[in-house]
């Protein structure tokens, strides 16, 4: 399942996002990463620019799987490119530990039922 929402931090839009699946009746174990594979429209996006500006750049790493009209790139790809020849790509702000501290969190929640007492293990995230 994917989302996207426009939230203060990554923390908050996957937080936000795990709650309203909670609401729905989806129950989700981890949180991941974007797909790396990527289209024009998702390059731009990541990186604030026109998706006329991003089709019009030669020199643009060749895509995965071509499409005539959805060619489809590698974001690790596309980033490195951009380092070296546009802007550098900004860092996502420590992405991969919120989402380990999100993915912790579910497993968790889905181990708390089964816990004789909760309140110890509760104790060790705030010392």
């Amino acid at each position: 399942m994917a989302f996207d929402r426009v939230a203060p931090t990554l923390v908050d839009a996957v937080v936000s996002g795990v709650r309203d699946l909670d609401a729905a009746g989806v129950g989700i174990d981890r949180a991941v990463d974007d797909d790396p594979l990527v289209t024009l429209e998702v390059i731009a996006a990541r990186i604030g620019r026109p998706v006329e500006v991003v089709r019009g750049w030669a020199g643009l790493p060749a895509p995965v799987r071509d499409h005539p009209r959805r060619p489809v790139y590698h974001w690790p790809d596309v980033s490195a490119w951009l380092d070296r020849h546009r802007s550098p790509v900004p860092p996502a702000g420590g992405g991969a530990a919120a989402l380990e501290a999100v993915t912790l969190a579910l497993r968790l929640r889905a181990l708390a039922p089964r816990l004789e007492r909760m309140p110890p293990i509760r104790s060790l995230l705030y010392p």
